[in-house]
């Protein structure tokens, strides 16, 4: 029966508990009236309220009820109900009263303890305190009867100029035409009402906004609370990360507290959000006393007794318009009535607070995302730069940093999904963790890539220990469950004379990370000076390639793709080569895995697209016949929002219509994120260009694969003509051919340099080819005789 039904209702005014709330109550106790000695229902009565509230102001008139709500919450204890039952009356049910002789004592004790209060002691203010009381015993089991009957017991005290009378239900029941006294109703409570100490929130402002430290300006808040409201205890109460409690994250007590317990310090959140029901509409709830607690939450309040609080208020931490926690301030001196005065500045402090402790969770969390790997709570790469660095050099240690990904992990998404993809990340996360010793770090970088960065004294001892990181990683498989064998790469790059700064340590590693071949199992390799040769190339590379494009060092060479039954050229290919002045010409291969790195590639690929559309605008202007062209299309281009618009645009402005022109993405591009790439080959068609698939055997893709993606072009890797092919070799070509004319999907096979490779290509029916044995990849001024003959 006193569970903490909230729809009850708290009087705004008094904290007490309804009349609709009494009602359900005290008619749960009179139907159990017969099985006791019996019970007490006691009104006070004002008598002159309503005079006396037309000649003073509201806020004197509802500060004398707070102050009698207040007196009865100290008298009367769960489970008997105090209630105010109208303008100028309110009600107490007692449980436990033997007979009419003792409920008249005890209402004549409750009389003179109200006159008391200093109000009623002064007659000027006219008036008067008259208690009426029923004993009952489960005869009137209507609520509106009992009060009714209390209130003729008032007007019987009236009538004989008492201040108590007391009766039995029965009595009453006998008087079918008795009168009652006549109760006003209540009228309505402005909760947001009430005077403001300006000054003290000024300073507070200033104290909380001003701190260069908005924690410790926190902090420095609830010592000034405790000071001004003079309470004992001030805290705010926050949920926690996990949402699973709201804890302690700010703290202030004026002495040592009562008890010290760690359990204190935190409420599970079911708790904390039905409590949080009881907050006002400004977010407010205010205790007098901890009986209207009990009320409203018994867990809360047993949480407060333990501390010693006898009154408290707190204000509510709202984010975006979610619970985030409260401030509370806590007297545990006495029980209080607090004023409005100190009611509305604690709101207004509380707002303060509350807009300071969301400006330090919004810093944190954006320091959060800046600095963490969402995924795996560890370090991200920017993170490990900075801590790394800052780390101590160690007498007779050197440092080295490692990075290592997983060779197979897009097969774990593939095959598994994603869920157990991110459990591996996380579990390689808490392995390093525990692998690593004091003074070093770890983070990931992207993907399924980590960096540590570890101490050591010989290379052999380094190497032992990369190692062991591996073998461990490698079990991570079993212990997840997976019928699957983790293979990782690392590089190593150890620091010889300590000059290196960690960015550069972590791309040397990376660069001896990516350049292992061996697949077949976990392997290390460490950082040497050809890499270190081949790194300064890169990046002499990468500080010239933007000058390098506005200058127009890069040139396109073209590739003729030749019907080897007629020897016609019937298509081309551009590609890019890079001519500095006064130096080598520089190959594709040098430059265009560093630009496929660090994005450069999108911009060279955009630059070749232009040119080749200028060279298509000459041939039609001059009357010469055109010749389709392919053009390379980086991955890179792929995630770009407008790529496809901007490529229409282009040749919108050269006035090349888009079927002259094929766009060609390698098979490892379909391979490495194909529902991305499968949506982009979608509109690519959707558009009217010609697409083809570059490089296709190189990879693991199945030939099943072809009948979803909407080529419509393969280009065979030139991989499979360098050798003398074998019988089997042989077989697998020409059913790829076989197959993709059933899809009516064209085949060229690349990388033909002899005529051993050519007649194979007619004999199993593939009709287009480009390779040396026709012509190597030159200007186009170079093919200009056989092309326009």
């Amino acid at each position: 029966m006193w569970d903490d039904r909230v729809c009850r209702g708290i009087d705004p005014l008094t904290k007490l508990w309804t009349e609709d709330a009494a009602k359900e109550l005290i008619e749960d106790y009179s139907r159990d009236g017969k099985e006791y000695e019996g019970d007490v229902l006691y009104m006070i009565y004002l008598e002159g309220w309503e005079n006396f509230k037309e000649k003073a102001s509201l806020e004197t008139g509802n500060s004398v009820l707070r102050q009698v709500a207040f007196l009865l919450e100290k008298l009367y204890r769960r489970p008997d109900v105090t209630a105010r039952a109208g303008e100028n009356a309110f009600i107490v049910y007692e449980l436990g009263c033997r007979s009419v002789k003792e409920a008249s004592e005890r209402a004549e004790e409750l009389c003179a303890g109200l006159r008391r209060i200093r109000f009623f002691e002064d007659e000027k203010n006219g008036v008067n305190i008259r208690t009426g009381a029923v004993w009952c015993r489960g005869e009137i089991r209507e609520y509106s009867t009992l009060v009714r009957a209390a209130g003729y017991a008032v007007k019987c005290a009236a009538d004989k100029g008492e201040y108590v009378k007391a009766i039995a239900e029965s009595s009453f029941l006998e008087e079918p035409d008795a009168g009652s006294v006549e109760i006003g109703g209540i009228a309505p409570y402005d909760v947001f009402g009430g005077e403001t100490d300006i000054e003290f929130i000024t300073e507070l402002t200033d104290m909380l906004f001003l701190c260069e430290d908005a924690a410790v300006g926190i902090e420095m808040s609830m010592e000034r609370l405790c000071l001004y409201f003079q309470a004992d205890r001030a805290c705010v109460m926050e949920l926690s990360t996990d949402r699973k409690y709201f804890e302690t994250a700010y703290e202030y007590h004026t002495n040592n507290l009562r008890v010290k317990n760690d359990n204190l310090f935190r409420i599970p959140t079911f708790f904390v959000k039905a409590f949080s029901r009881n907050f006002d509409e400004r977010g407010l709830y205010v205790c007098n006393s901890l009986a209207e607690l009990e009320k409203e939450n018994r867990v809360i309040a047993e949480r407060e007794k333990v501390y010693g609080t006898k009154a408290l208020m707190q204000s509510s931490v709202l984010e975006q318009g979610e619970f985030r926690g409260y401030i509370s301030i806590c007297d545990m001196k006495e029980e209080r009535l607090w004023t409005k005065r100190e009611i509305t500045t604690f709101l207004m402090a509380g707002k303060l607070i509350a807009a300071s402790i969301l400006r330090v969770r919004s810093l944190e969390y954006s320091q959060h995302v800046t600095y963490r790997d969402l995924l795996t709570e560890s370090w991200n790469k920017n993170k490990f730069i900075m801590e790394a660095a800052k780390k101590p050099r160690k007498q007779g240690m050197k440092r080295a940093v490692v990075t290592f990904d997983l060779k197979n992990f897009k097969v774990i998404n593939q095959e598994f999904g994603y869920d157990m993809g991110n459990a591996v990340l996380i579990e390689i996360s808490n392995l390093l963790g525990m692998f690593i010793e004091k003074d070093e770090c770890y983070a990931r970088i992207e993907a399924d890539t980590f960096v540590l960065l570890f101490y050591y004294r010989e290379t052999s001892e380094l190497e032992a220990r990369v190692g062991r990181l591996l073998n461990h990683v490698e079990r991570l498989s079993a212990r997840l469950g997976l019928v699957f064998s983790f293979i990782c790469m690392a590089g190593i790059c150890a620091e010889e004379d300590g000059s290196m700064e960690i960015q550069e340590m972590i791309e040397c590693a990376d660069m001896v990370r990516k350049s292992i071949k061996d697949y077949h199992k976990s392997s290390s390799s460490f950082f040497n000076r050809e890499m270190q040769q081949r790194r300064d190339r890169e990046k002499y590379i990468a500080s010239r390639m933007k000058k390098a494009l506005e200058s127009g060092e890069f040139l396109v060479y073209y590739q003729p793709r030749v019907d080897i039954r007629t020897g016609e050229y019937i298509s081309l290919e551009a590609l890019a080569r890079w001519q500095p002045p006064g130096e080598a010409l520089i190959m594709p291969g040098e430059f265009i895995p560093l630009f496929e790195q660090n994005g450069f590639i999108s911009e060279l690929d955009m630059y070749v697209f232009e040119q080749v559309c200028r060279e298509i605008q000459g041939w039609m202007r001059s009357g010469r016949k055109v010749y389709p062209v392919a053009v390379n299309l980086s991955r890179i281009h792929i995630r770009e929002k407008h790529f496809l618009e901007h490529l229409e645009s282009v040749c919108r402005r050269y006035g090349v219509p888009v079927d002259y022109i094929e766009l060609e993405l390698t098979e490892s591009a379909f391979l490495d994120d194909p529902e991305v790439i499968m949506e982009s080959a979608v509109k690519i068609k959707e558009k009217g260009f010609v697409l083809s698939m570059d490089d296709f055997g190189t990879g693991f893709s199945s030939l099943s694969m072809l009948k979803d993606i909407p080529v419509d072009i393969i280009k065979l890797d030139q991989s499979f003509f360098q050798k003398k092919m074998t019988e089997r070799e042989k077989i697998i070509i020409s059913y790829v051919i076989q197959m993709t004319r059933e899809l009516q999907i064209e085949v060229v096979s690349e990388g033909i340099e002899t005529e051993e490779h050519e007649q194979f290509l007619k004999e199993i029916g593939c009709d287009i080819a480009q390779g040396y044995l026709y012509a190597r990849p030159a200007p186009l001024a170079v093919h200009e005789a056989k092309l326009w003959k």
